[in-house]
């Protein structure tokens, strides 16, 4: 690599004698002596010996010795000066630069897996697409938050304003920690239900307590920040943001999304590896805010109250997933790695895990994904979310996801892995007829 061509010479030094150069090349070369430092203030020395010899020889009545030695030390003085005034440059270069050394190799871009889409009132939203890989590239920029001893561990905290309400408190004893609140996201249309069969805002849907939770959260950001029937300010807000970023448009043909992907045919589980992260979100009126990490897991259980086949939920039912419980679970474990992946990469230090394809989108997997079960006995209904595969497997396994060959993993990138619940419910009765009663969701999720 050829080194960066210095504009002047430049002097090793305050007084070597032996002065170089670096040519444009870097090749040493000497430096004329009337450019050296050394020889100004040799000079200046001289002239000044000269100027007192000159002194003695006029009190020594040597008028002739006095006129030769003033010469001389004029001489010795006029050049340096001269040169200090006429032509400063060369004798005011007093060190030079360290030799022109290689260039660093540059860190390989990121770009194209991570895509702004919009920044609005200090919301960016991002698309972090690892469909096609990325993630190596991703960690690269990322610092583990844990020891390598000591990574964190999944753990199930209940709160009965789920994790909305979690985040609040958590940010109440935790000021300093930066809080990625997943979304288990629809990847037909971005908020879910807040949008109507055209694809359009629909300010009568937002509800803190809105049965899904991408809409409850989605609800809950549009509250604190416009304020509760705000509906002028808060349609403003979805569709400078998030509105149209993913998913279906109202009049599409065909199940292509604005992502690429026919979901109803997909056979790679890589193809769920999207994430929007969408930052500054308050969390209340206190000026605590989070961020929004926007995932969409499988989908295997199309919308019951979509008559006509082509609502978004519709058009997503994986058909492999239907009926491959494996291939299921790999699809949400590799949505989960996104999650986790892009939420370190926008900075964030604590992860709010969703349930992600636990609720509606498990389908004929709810159950086993969830701990839920039937009393042989009893045949009374039991839940418990930490027996479920989700929680049990496939979390687990993705944090234990290594990120490079010094033994760290996912599970070090963060403070505290969290997943919110609500507070568990009562065992259902069974039916009267002895029919299996299908296990609600302790909380809205996809």
């Amino acid at each position: 690599m050829t080194p960066p061509v210095m504009q002047a010479p430049q002097t090793h030094g305050a007084y070597l004698q032996s002065a170089v150069k670096q040519d444009g090349d870097g090749v040493t070369a000497k430096v004329p002596w009337y450019r050296t430092r050394t020889c100004k203030v040799i000079m200046v020395g001289l002239g000044i010996l000269a100027a007192a010899a000159a002194v003695a020889a006029y009190m020594a009545s040597a008028f002739v010795a006095t006129g030769i030695l003033g010469a001389v030390g004029l001489v010795f003085w006029g050049i340096p000066l001269y040169q200090t005034i006429f032509a400063p440059k060369p004798l005011a270069q007093r060190t030079v630069s360290a030799a022109p050394q290689p260039l660093p190799k540059p860190i390989p871009p990121i770009a194209p897996f991570i895509n702004t889409l919009t920044d609005y009132h200090g919301h960016t939203l991002k698309h972090y697409d690892l469909t096609s890989g990325g993630d190596r590239q991703i960690l690269q920029h990322v610092q583990p938050c844990r020891p390598v001893h000591d990574p964190a561990r999944p753990i199930i905290i209940s709160h009965p304003e789920g994790a909305a309400g979690l985040a609040r408190d958590y940010l109440l004893n935790n000021p300093e920690a930066l809080i990625a609140l997943g979304i288990a996201g629809n990847s037909g249309k971005p908020g879910g239900g807040l949008q109507n069969a055209y694809y359009q805002f629909n300010s009568a849907q937002v509800n803190r307590k809105a049965k899904g939770q991408e809409e409850a959260l989605f609800s809950e950001w549009l509250i604190n920040e416009c304020g509760a029937g705000n509906s002028a300010d808060q349609r403003d807000l979805f569709e400078n943001t998030v509105q149209g970023q993913w998913g279906f448009t109202y009049g599409q043909t065909g199940k292509i999304t604005i992502q690429g992907r026919d979901y109803t045919t997909l056979n790679n589980p890589a193809g769920y590896k999207d994430a929007w992260p969408l930052s500054n979100i308050p969390i209340d009126q206190s000026g605590r805010k989070v961020g929004y990490i926007i995932v969409a897991g499988p989908n295997t259980c199309a919308n019951a109250n979509d008559k006509t086949g082509e609502g978004s939920m519709a058009n997503t039912l994986n058909a492999r997933a239907l009926t491959d419980y494996a291939f299921f679970k790999e699809c949400v474990r590799q949505t989960l790695i996104t999650l986790f992946i892009s939420a370190r990469a926008e900075g964030y230090d604590v992860m709010l895990v969703p349930q992600i394809s636990c609720g509606i989108y498990a389908g004929p997997w709810k159950d086993a994904m969830t701990g839920t079960w039937q009393d042989p006995v009893t045949g009374m209904i039991h839940s418990d979310f930490s027996r479920g595969d989700f929680f049990r497997e496939i979390l687990p396994s993705v944090l234990n996801e290594k990120i490079d060959n010094s033994g760290l993993t996912i599970g070090h990138l963060f403070n505290e892995v969290i997943v919110p619940t609500l507070p568990p419910k009562a065992p259902k009765a069974p039916k009267a007829r002895g029919g299996r009663r299908a296990a609600g969701a302790a909380g809205g999720h996809h």
